[in-house]
């Protein structure tokens, strides 16, 4: 089963122990995929705007790199 298979409404809806649990292998996996893919993708995100923003100011104090390694850290 691949990730995309589910619904946004599923993937948002949080999940007890006990449900994750319950849950096939398979589905156990795409779940956890998708939920470090939607991580990833606001990370990418973040940066993309950090970096317009130090491209118009310069002398922004703001620096992209940094914030990345604290996010995942």
């Amino acid at each position: 089963m691949h990730a995309k298979q589910f619904s946004k409404s599923f993937i948002k809806k949080k999940l007890t122990q006990t449900q994750i649990f319950d849950m096939p292998e398979d589905l156990i996996k795409a779940f956890v995929l998708q939920r470090t893919y939607i991580r990833i993708k606001q990370l990418n995100d973040d940066l993309r705007t950090e970096q317009l923003n130090c491209k118009r100011c310069l002398t922004s104090k703001r620096k992209p790199i940094k914030k990345m390694k604290k996010m995942i850290t």
